[in-house]
């Protein structure tokens, strides 16, 4: 098991009514920008980044259901980046089996490729389909990502510079905890993972199912603190300087956003931590 990043279970990034009053104005914003761009040919992008188990995947779709919700609001899509990991087979010839999740185990001409094919106004975008059951790409499966005013990509390195030094995102979104906060959830999330995965032996986690509780958390501590955690201070957390709002969460999964560059124009409600 190594850095790729699996959507927790829904208990474990709290996607309750506080959550979804906390990002509403933020949605509300992204669907402004949405509708007021001046070509409608192709979408806003937002790019949500964050450490493994932070919470994106939940904030992704959370953002996603809000903007889409209002009368007259702009169509919306989502996707992981996942979706442009290279095949395990890949990652292992280029002897990088161990560093999937870290920027160089992305397929990034393939990545930079759809970035070019969203802003050219395509529609009918085909990409990979990545099994977080089977923790690879799935051979010869595409997704079609509907045409949308509204992207929302989420991912370990969704604020980072593409391969040609270009920005995947319109409006950069960054949720962050403490580190302390991300390595007790992750626990969670392997814990639960490992537990659905007894009665399924395709899945990627089933070999754990079985393992000795302390020998399986020794592996999940072992691998936050020699994959997860150097990958996230060395190239994860760099990149919340380059967005645009910053969601910071505290222990209960409260948010407070933090409007970095003034684009975006939105701060959190009162109370809402």
């Amino acid at each position: 098991m190594t850095g790729a990043d699996p959507p927790g279970p829904t208990g474990a990034s709290g996607p309750g009514p506080a959550l979804r009053e906390s990002l509403s104005p933020l949605a509300g914003a992204l669907d402004a920008l949405a509708t007021a761009r001046t070509s409608r040919l192709a979408p806003l992008v937002v790019g949500v980044g964050g450490g493994v188990a932070v919470g994106k995947s939940t904030v992704a779709r959370v953002l996603g259901e809000l903007a889409a919700a209002a009368p007259g609001s702009p169509t919306v899509a989502t996707l992981g980046l996942d979706s442009f990991l290279m095949s395990n087979a890949r990652l292992a010839d280029a002897g990088l089996s161990g560093r999937k999740g870290f920027p160089e185990s992305y397929d990034g001409e393939a990545l930079l490729g759809f970035v070019h094919g969203v802003r050219a106004g395509g529609s009918g975008l085909r990409i990979p389909v990545y099994s977080h059951e089977l923790y690879d790409i799935v051979p010869g499966a595409h997704e079609e990502i509907p045409a949308a005013d509204l992207l929302v990509v989420e991912g370990l390195h969704a604020l980072a510079p593409l391969t040609d030094g270009s920005q995947l995102a319109d409006v950069g979104l960054y949720v962050d905890a403490a580190p302390e906060l991300v390595y007790g959830w992750f626990l969670d999330r392997f814990r639960s993972l490992r537990l659905e995965a007894r009665d399924d032996p395709t899945s990627f986690f089933h070999a754990w199912s079985d393992m000795p509780d302390a020998d399986a958390e020794s592996l999940a501590t072992a691998v936050w603190h020699h994959i997860n955690l150097p990958n996230l201070v060395e190239h994860i957390e760099p990149t919340r300087a380059r967005a645009d709002v910053v969601i910071e969460k505290d222990a209960e999964h409260r948010v407070r956003l933090i409007d970095q560059t003034g684009r975006v124009g939105v701060a959190s409600p009162a109370g809402s931590g």
